[in-house]
């Protein structure tokens, strides 16, 4: 179970800021911690299969994710994504079964089970919390407004390819 001290330092990390969209991970250990914030995170379908969204300076949110996904890990994954973004590449895959967030992937492979694996770009990735000892570790990579033209490109592919 998460210590109080624990939640209060994550809600500082996640910050108040209303300009991103903030997700939420938990990972079992701290290579593949380091993984994801270094190499960007995979997941298959919707990012939010894996993921849960959580308002900026909601404590609530961030106490029952705790609560409910603690026990995937003890490693909690904090993922940032521009609202500019999000609404950018929401916009062009409207009217689609597409999600913004293949669109900011940085690349894709397919799972055993023929299931396209998306890789979010690691600059979304803030850093992660670390409950075994409260320790925070930040991402130097950490861009979570910037447009890279690889988004652009990949989502006219994902459009051109899947129509």
């Amino acid at each position: 179970m998460t210590k109080p001290d624990n939640i209060e330092m994550i809600y500082q990390l996640i910050g108040e800021k209303h300009d991103v969209f903030c997700f939420l991970h938990n990972t079992i250990d701290e290579k593949t911690a380091i993984k994801i914030a270094t190499e960007g995170f995979k997941y298959e379908g919707y990012m939010e299969y894996t993921t849960d969204q959580v308002a900026p300076g909601e404590m609530i949110e961030l106490r029952y994710f705790m609560h409910s996904r603690g026990k995937y890990g003890h490693y909690t994954m904090i993922i940032q994504i521009g609202k500019n973004l999000v609404e950018k590449y929401s916009l062009l895959l409207i009217n689609t079964k597409y999600h913004f967030s293949m669109g900011l992937s940085i690349a894709t492979e397919i799972s055993s089970e023929d299931e396209i694996i998306y890789q979010l770009n690691p600059q979304f990735i803030k850093g992660f919390f670390d409950h075994s000892n409260s320790r925070i570790w930040l991402n130097p990579l950490f861009a979570p407004y910037t447009d890279l033209p690889e988004f652009s490109i990949n989502t006219k592919r994902i459009l051109e390819s899947n129509g």
